[in-house]
């Protein structure tokens, strides 16, 4: 050992010659190569100075003399021990007593010399001796104690573990340590573990015992660390359901121990065994709602629902009743499992029976069980179902937002059957989507009827349109024709004061003529009638906008027209076309105010040329712009009564439109901020495109 500072020694000796002595020897030991470079004295004549000192500062050791004035003997050294046990005590006596030495040597004094028989090389080597031996040892002391404090550590973290901490040596298999969660987790006393060879592979489960022994002795052989999940059956027969980790030790090549933790995963599988049982439902429940919901014929449906319900529970017998609200009465609708000529037996059932039903079945949700159906004989309709021989019935109530549609029931015939939770939440599920199928056939069936009585209504409303527009034609006729003759002067000089009469009948006679006109048009265009030609679309709306220049003078407003240098030929029929722009226009002007514009505009984009009439009038609310293109609509009664019209004219131009394989749209900002109608019609493929696209077409099939 290197010294690098010089050592302290406490004498406690009351005897001042023998004080002298010590001194001169560690003195004299100074000059030893192998002891420290200088040796420090403090001493103390009592034991009382002596603890003082000890309390004071740094000492490396004591010597110390069992005769002092204040104590006596081993009390002295017992008294320097347990006020500085982190210092080393060599015990200097004048007494050559070798009992007395071993008994202060037991006690913890590191050496015990006799005054007069040491030297001074002796003192230092046994001081030094002292010194080193006692650091050795506190040093092994603090060890041995941090040992025990991690041994305990670890041992209350293996017990806290939740999972059992196990190990085993093997050839044969026989458990050396378990930790205590064994205990708690399975009920068995921790001995029977350490005691009993076989214990381990006793209380595996049978079905898994020979999968799990096996497995586990082949990874072992082969020296390789493996995992194993299986059930052992708890004290109080539970299964619990294991997750084995374990670890292969090798030594010199070959398996010698087996270490592991036992982890509980009973919940877990227990999960993934309801996840299991509720995703087989869920698949049960989506194939049968995809095969409901493609039936509308009731009476199908119906039967379907019993084929279902009786595959998916392997019920015996399955009925379905439907709730009669009007009569208040249950009554059979169809029916799985039994022959044909039952099906007359089937009683209707007062709506009182699933009322009294519901107080003595036990409750699953809406699912309504009777264990056996022959033990409560008070039960309404008892005789009837005992000559069945019906034994378990099962109710699932069907109905849909609060409202009672009908009830789904599955039996057992001839024995008592226990309905797992299961199949009975099947059955709900069943009924939940029954409730929604019948429900849509039932509207089926209701909006078939009405189809078909608002279709004859329809019919009879245009055949009526068309009646009335033939029967007015020729009173018209008549009417205008005298009307003509009296303008003409042809039946004579009217009066003055009836000129404006005659004046005012003939112009509402045209105006009567028009809208009769408009309807028998939408009764019967045709678009196989259309005389269709390809035209220029500039030319056509240059001429339409002329046409229109005299009545814009009349009225104060400028009617603008805005074409591109070029626009894409068209296809359609004249006649018609100019029926719908001049519809547009005649609109625009009706309901703008004097002063305001109106704009005529066109454009290509893609394969259809697009066609804009803008007014500055007084608009069309948001809401209605999809409407004012049905038959006989008004955005205004009010604006139509003033500015005429039946609400014909736009209706007809979306026909005539459609019939060109074009389309119509409006387009407002709101009341009082104008409108926009476009129409847009396929453009013609130039001649060169066409000749493209035909050589095209040989090289590809070249």
């Amino acid at each position: 050992m290197i010294y690098t500072r010089r050592l302290t020694v406490l004498l406690v000796e009351d005897n001042p010659g023998d004080a002298r002595i010590i001194w001169e020897m560690l003195t004299d030991a100074a000059s030893n190569p192998l002891g420290p470079p200088e040796w420090a004295l403090i001493t103390a004549d009592r034991l009382e100075i002596g603890q003082a000192r000890l309390s004071e500062g740094e000492i490396d050791v004591v010597l110390l003399d069992l005769g002092l004035p204040d104590s006596q003997g081993l009390e002295t050294f017992a008294a320097v021990y347990t006020h500085a046990p982190h210092v080393p005590i060599v015990v200097l006596s004048s007494l050559d007593d070798e009992n007395l030495a071993l008994e202060a040597v037991r006690q913890g004094a590191q050496d015990y010399l006799v005054k007069g028989q040491v030297s001074a090389r002796s003192l230092a080597h046994v001081l030094r001796y002292a010194i080193e031996r006692h650091q050795m040892l506190m040093l092994l002391q603090q060890r041995t104690e941090a040992l025990q404090a991690s041994e305990e550590r670890i041992r209350g973290l293996i017990h806290s573990i939740d999972g059992i901490v196990w190990e085993a040596k093997i050839d044969p298999l026989q458990f050396t340590f378990v930790s205590q969660q064994a205990e708690r987790l399975l009920g068995y006393p921790l001995r029977r573990w350490l005691t009993e060879p076989t214990f381990w592979q006793d209380c595996i489960h049978a079905d898994d015992r020979e999968r799990v022994i096996a497995l586990c002795a082949q990874a072992t052989a082969e020296g390789r660390d493996h995992e194993l999940e299986y059930r052992m059956i708890a004290a109080d027969d539970r299964i619990v359901w294991l997750r084995d980790i374990i670890t292969v030790v090798m030594e010199g090549g070959q398996p010698v121990r087996l270490r592991g933790v036992m982890v509980d995963i009973t919940q877990r599988k227990q999960a993934e065994e309801r996840i299991r049982r509720q995703a087989s439902i869920t698949a049960t429940l989506v194939r049968t709602a995809e095969r409901l919901n493609s039936l509308l014929d009731l009476d199908h449906l119906l039967r379907v629902i019993c084929e279902e319900a009786a595959y998916a529970v392997n019920a015996s017998l399955v009925t379905v009743y439907l709730y009669d609200e009007d009569q208040q009465i249950w009554r059979y609708a169809a029916g799985w499992g039994f022959p044909a000529s039952w099906e007359a037996h089937w009683p209707p059932i007062p709506k009182e029976f699933y009322e009294e039903l519901y107080h003595r079945a036990q409750h699953f949700g809406s699912v309504l069980v009777i264990p056996d159906v022959q033990t409560v004989p008070q039960l309404p309709y008892s005789e009837f179902l005992a000559a069945l021989n019906i034994r378990t019935d099962v109710s699932a109530i069907i109905q849909r937002k609060g409202r009672l549609i009908g009830a789904l029931n599955v039996a057992t015939i001839g024995q008592v059957r226990h309905f797992t939770e299961e199949e009975l939440s099947l059955l709900d599920g069943l009924a939940n989507q029954a409730a929604l199928a019948i429900s849509n056939a039932r509207l089926y069936i209701s909006l078939q009827s009405a189809n078909e009585e608002l279709q004859t209504a329809l019919q009879a409303k245009e055949e009526m349109i068309q009646n009335v527009s033939h029967e007015l034609r020729t009173p018209l006729t008549m009417i205008r024709g005298y009307t003509e003759m009296w303008q003409r002067d042809l039946l004579g000089t009217l009066p003055a004061e009836q000129v404006d009469i005659v004046e005012i009948l003939h112009s509402n006679a045209e105006r009567l003529q028009f809208m009769v006109d408009r309807l028998l048009r939408m009764q019967t265009l045709d678009p196989k009638s259309f005389q269709k030609s390809e035209f220029d679309p500039a030319i056509w709306l240059r001429d339409v906008a002329k046409s229109w220049h005299e009545k814009a003078k009349e009225r104060g407003i400028q009617l603008y027209l805005e074409l591109p240098a070029s626009l894409p030929t068209i296809r359609g029929d004249l006649v018609l076309l100019n029926e719908v722009i001049d519809n547009l226009l005649d609109n625009a002007f009706k309901f703008s105010p004097s002063g305001g514009e109106i704009c005529i505009r066109a454009w290509q984009e893609g394969t259809e040329l697009i066609i804009a009439v803008s007014d500055q009038g007084v608009g069309i609310p948001s809401d209605k712009l999809e409407r004012i293109f049905e038959r006989f609509y008004q955005v205004n009664g009010g604006l139509n009564r003033e500015f005429g019209g039946m609400g014909i004219g736009l209706a007809l131009c979306k026909k005539i439109l459609e019939g060109h394989n074009g389309r119509i749209w409006a387009a407002s900002e709101g009341e009082g901020n104008g409108s926009t109608f476009h129409i847009a019609l396929p453009a013609v493929a130039s001649r060169k495109k066409q000749q493209d696209a035909t050589i095209r077409a040989s090289q590809t099939r070249d």
